[in-house]
């Protein structure tokens, strides 16, 4: 029991980061950071849990909450329950398998990127270490930005090697930005990545 406090507590600073993340907007509402790992599934599971309560309220509320039919609202609110019960515990497992690591890349208003080396140096102003690159896994590095064969030997015969400043190529981001969190980690920390961005 001892050992799963600072997992969740690392665990939850991560979610809590992940969240302030996706919430990041530029002036023109278009989205600052794109997540990767199991993101996009926690973003599905989170659309899909918004959905199943607005047609839970529209069932129970309203027109449709008086109807006779009982028996008919009833096996609604079973199905609801099971859905809700079902999906919670998908939340769970990726809340679980995404852990305290967060790999991202940050765009600017007008869509292109912005490299994790400037990330980086922006950040080290503001006394956060992350750690940027590949995170000596190519291959899931290429699998998670999108980039093809063509792409990685195209940026081979461009020069690029791991650690050089090399960040975009050919409007693309050939690494991504890396925040981990630990056992001394705090709400504070999590606060303090997410406001090197927003101001």
């Amino acid at each position: 029991l001892q050992n799963l406090l600072p997992c969740r507590h690392m665990a939850s600073l991560a979610l809590y980061t992940r969240k302030r993340l996706l919430a990041m907007r530029h002036g023109n509402g278009s989205t600052v950071c794109i997540l990767y790992g199991h993101h996009n599934s926690m973003s599905r599971f989170v659309k899909r849990l918004a959905w199943l309560d607005k047609l839970h309220k529209k069932f129970t509320s309203g027109p449709m909450g008086q109807l006779k039919d009982l028996h008919r609202v009833d096996l609604f609110e079973i199905g609801y329950v099971s859905m809700l019960g079902l999906a919670l515990c998908q939340a769970k497992k990726l809340h679980h398998e995404m852990g305290p690591v967060i790999s991202f890349n940050l765009k600017r208003p007008d869509g292109s990127w912005y490299g994790y080396r400037e990330v980086e140096k922006l950040a080290s102003l503001s006394g956060i270490q992350l750690r940027t690159g590949c995170f000596c896994n190519p291959g899931a590095c290429a699998k998670y930005l999108g980039l093809s064969h063509f792409d990685l030997i195209s940026n081979t015969e461009a020069g690029h090697i791991c650690w050089d400043d090399h960040d975009i190529i050919n409007g693309k981001p050939v690494g991504a930005v890396r925040v981990s969190f630990g056992y001394m980690s705090t709400y504070e920390d999590a606060k303090s990545v997410t406001n090197v961005w927003t101001g």
